[in-house]
């Protein structure tokens, strides 16, 4: 893992506050990247994982959340842990990123004879 790229606005530390202040649904990536000196295209590569990919943000396994957010949360992959008074809920942060669902679909290798039944004669 590379901590220094040479000419570069950016540091591993500096990447980890970025993807932080990325996942606040109401951050502006324009605004981010005004502040961390990149452009806004570098800063939507960065929050897709397309640059500094390997950097992962330091984030606390749980959270605190009011009782109105929890169905939000758990729609994301939050998990539910406990209820706390005063309408707050905490919940666990899934993985960060978040695993892609690939899907796949094998199509069965026909034979050779099988190939040259289908041609017509």
């Amino acid at each position: 893992m590379r901590d220094w790229v040479p000419y570069s606005f950016l540091d591993v530390n500096r990447v980890k506050a970025l993807k932080r202040a990325l996942l606040d649904p109401n951050a502006s990536v324009s605004k981010l990247a005004r502040q961390y000196g990149i452009s806004p295209k570098q800063a939507y590569r960065i929050r897709d994982g397309k640059s500094w990919g390997w950097v992962q943000p330091d984030l606390p396994p749980q959270e605190v959340v009011e009782a109105n957010e929890v169905s939000r949360k758990l729609a994301k992959g939050f998990t539910f842990v406990a209820v706390l008074p005063d309408s707050k809920v905490v919940v666990a942060r899934p993985p960060f990123p978040p695993e892609p669902v690939v899907k796949v679909s094998v199509k069965p290798k026909q034979s050779k004879e099988a190939d040259a039944a289908s041609l017509p004669s």
